[in-house]
């Protein structure tokens, strides 16, 4: 009979301790999150976002930036469903307000308050919400777990076990996806396991340029968490800004103005060749001219010099000449000459854009002009377009009828 109590008290003491490191399943540990979360109705934390660039043979670029973050539950707005303050904890970055009313982005380098309405402006406004780091990250992850809930997702998410992130044991799980052209996707989530909160999301696309592979890691994760608290409720009014001028959201966004005008003479400008050799604008007199600029870290502007790569192979250079303006890199620190070989990139190439980018009204990256044979403008374009070769390919064959 003793013996018997002891194997009993033995087999109960197994069975808790299996218990107790077992670890749910996956489809449980999902809506738990979920449920988690719907509890939420206001919350503090510090946003850490750290985007990584790699590129075999290369060097590496790497931005961190953090935020202080708050918001609260706001029943009456339909379109975020909460109030939102981010406050960066550096210059040269962007404070940002939505009142359920209007969204306001305050540019700290500058001082400009830019001003969008919750109902004209609506689209931009829901398109944001659906990017980490501006509406709370435990619902932008939660959204992106609760996917993996359906049938057809169920079987793409892994557990990985259990990690420490910032002294706090997580869940792991990871969604992989492979591209037949040869690039790939690797999504990695952590979720605490004392509260099911998700707190930690990282981001790899890996993918072949020319010659090498291009490896972005996007990382985004949480400090410093406070939920369900009270906010003072001055932190989500715009009078809590310091700002020097002020427009609305279609005067700065979306203004053609903003660019050079379409028939206007193209300012003159002399730089030089990655190599060192004088480059001038009258060089290329009764051509025409398409001025791409860009730097080596901006990824869109990458994307857009080997999109137009098509171009330089299709067109004759005594008929079309496309010259890249790199606008902040040093030719030999960033290696600039192999970069672009690297990448295939044959086009002509200059340095020390910056010094002419007033006189193009260039304020972001990549601006691209497409200059006439008489030197007037004919296009002109500010951030990365899909159909630009086919846009560009229409303009220069209407040019020679």
């Amino acid at each position: 009979m003793k013996f018997r109590s002891i194997f009993i008290i033995l087999m109960l003491c197994i069975t808790a301790i299996a218990s107790k490191g077992q670890v749910p399943e996956t489809k449980v540990i999902l809506e738990k999150v979920s449920e988690a979360v719907k509890n939420i109705q206001s919350g503090e934390y510090l946003f850490h976002s750290r985007n990584s660039t790699m590129t075999s043979g290369e060097d590496t670029s790497v931005s961190y930036r953090k935020f202080q973050y708050g918001f609260e539950a706001n029943p009456q707005d339909a379109l975020i469903g909460y109030k939102i303050v981010s406050n960066p904890t550096e210059k040269n970055s962007v404070h940002t307000i939505f009142d359920g009313n209007h969204l306001y982005s305050n540019s700290t380098w500058n001082g400009n308050l830019e001003v969008a309405d919750a109902v004209k402006d609506s689209l931009m406004i829901k398109n944001r919400k659906g990017t980490a780091g501006w509406s709370p990250l435990f619902f932008y992850l939660e959204s992106q777990l609760r996917a993996y809930l359906k049938p057809a997702l169920a079987s793409k998410l892994k557990m990985l076990g259990t990690e420490s992130v910032e002294g706090k044991d997580c869940y792991k799980f990871k969604f992989e996806a492979n591209n037949p052209s040869g690039s790939s996707t690797e999504l990695v989530y952590y979720v605490q396991t004392d509260s099911f909160l998700p707190v930690k999301m990282t981001a790899s696309f890996k993918k072949p340029l020319g010659k090498v592979e291009q490896v972005q890691l996007f990382e985004y994760w949480l400090t410093n968490i406070v939920l369900n608290n009270k906010i003072d409720p001055k932190r989500f009014e715009k009078s809590s800004m310091s700002y020097v001028l002020e427009k609305k959201y279609i005067e700065e966004i979306d203004n053609p103005e903003s660019l050079l005008k379409i028939g206007s003479k193209a300012p003159a400008w002399q730089l030089k060749s990655i190599e060192g050799k004088p480059v001038n604008s009258t060089d290329f007199a009764g051509k025409i001219v398409i001025m791409d600029f860009w730097f080596k870290s901006c990824i869109p502007c990458v994307e857009q010099m080997m999109a137009l790569q098509e171009l330089h192979s299709k067109f004759k250079d005594d008929q079309v000449v496309i010259i890249g303006v790199n606008t902040l890199d040093d030719p030999i620190k960033d290696k600039l000459a192999a970069f672009l070989k690297n990448r295939n990139i044959k086009s002509l190439n200059v340095i020390g854009g910056k010094a002419i980018e007033k006189r193009f009204n260039v304020v972001a990256a990549p601006t691209l002009y497409v200059i006439g044979k008489d030197g007037k403008v004919l296009y002109g374009l500010e951030g990365y377009s899909t159909s630009l070769v086919k846009d560009i390919t229409d303009l220069i064959i209407s040019q020679s009828r």
